[in-house]
């Protein structure tokens, strides 16, 4: 194999969560200590999403997979 000639393919950039632009469509983004929350999800200022989910259906999920 030639890897001299070997393109290297960069990744895309993240989308991350961008308030200015929701707001800027009509979004209602609001804030809540240090999470900004858009159609009830939460994001940290920086635009990562954290979300939360109910212990039984990770349970569920694992037992559905034989984890």
């Amino acid at each position: 194999m030639n890897y001299g000639k070997c393109k290297i393919l960069s990744k895309n950039e993240l989308n991350l969560f961008y308030s200015l632009f929701y707001r800027q469509i009509g979004g209602e983004v609001s804030t809540d200590g240090d999470f900004l929350i858009f159609e009830g999800n939460k994001y940290s200022r920086r635009g990562f999403l954290f979300k939360t989910f109910v212990m039984s259906a990770i349970v569920g999920f694992m037992f559905l997979f034989d984890w």
